[in-house]
């Protein structure tokens, strides 16, 4: 007689349309690859991403503004944990 196989009790978090839910079972939450190529979690947890607005006519922009957009920023708070989930950490 063979027991049946039981998926191990892990917590896990999923969408369901705009709710965050966590769940007990599998399966395990994917990380999202777009969004990986796109910000980087430091080691304290905050999450870096670059600004917007930087690819390009940046002669027509002046120079404090060149500075401010071609430097990484840090993510705010409720914004970073959503994020932070996407990535599965």
């Amino acid at each position: 007689m063979t027991i049946p196989y039981k998926y191990p009790k892990i917590p896990v978090l999923i969408f369901i349309g705009n709710l965050l839910q966590r769940t007990e079972n599998m399966p395990k939450m994917k990380t999202h690859k777009g969004l990986k190529k796109r910000v980087k979690v430091t080691g304290s947890g905050k999450v870096k991403y670059s600004r917007c607005f930087g690819g390009h006519l940046m002669s027509s922009k002046n120079a404090k503004r060149r500075r401010r957009i071609s430097k990484r920023a840090i993510m705010f708070e409720p914004m970073a944990e959503k994020v932070k989930i996407a990535l599965c950490q």
